[in-house]
């Protein structure tokens, strides 16, 4: 059973983990529509005030954030306290490396189609990923490995060309309608 101080670590890592993806003065109008005073959302929001906020002021911090469910903003807590949920920090990352992905469309097409033939699709995303990092970090190793994957979807294509017309002959012999 989980004990009042387990929930309100739960609200409180939902609670930093919004106020995290908060933009320069968006707390004013969270605490707003929380009604209650600036003062008190920073004392709330600050681990080493000794100020908590009662159950009551958890729900309307909850609601002011866009969650209708209460529980749903402790089990979001509880996510990102198990690990199991990203925190903005790791988000923006992710967002950032899907933009770069997204920019250099061609090759991420080029490497996922050969990759997902031969592999699993998580192993297509991670190499992705290692990809706008390099991109990020030396573009001259990025420009030869996209160099190097045209040619290598080139012979794998001329290879799975070579092998269905071979395969194919194989069959019209043994049907004798070759």
């Amino acid at each position: 059973m989980e004990t009042p101080e387990s929930l309100y670590d739960y609200f409180f890592a939902a609670l930093t983990y919004e106020t995290g993806k908060l933009k320069h003065g968006e707390q004013k109008r969270v605490a707003l529509d929380a009604n209650i005073s600036r003062s008190l959302f920073s004392q709330i929001k600050d681990p080493n005030h000794p100020k908590k906020a009662s159950s009551k002021t958890q729900r309307k911090i909850a609601s002011a954030f866009g969650y209708d469910n209460f529980r749903n903003f402790l089990i979001r807590g509880q996510a990102i306290l198990s690990g199991s949920a990203y925190t903005p920090i790791e988000q923006l990352k992710e967002n950032q490396q899907e933009t770069l992905l997204k920019k250099n469309s061609k090759l991420h097409n080029q490497i996922s189609t050969i990759i997902d033939k031969f592999q699993d699709p998580n192993s297509a995303i991670k190499l992705l990923h290692h990809l706008a990092n390099i991109e990020q970090a030396d573009p001259q190793t990025y420009r030869d490995i996209y160099k190097e994957a045209e040619t290598a979807a080139k012979m794998i294509e001329r290879h799975n060309i070579g092998a269905s017309s071979s395969i194919g002959h194989s069959d019209e012999t043994k049907s004798g309608t070759a």
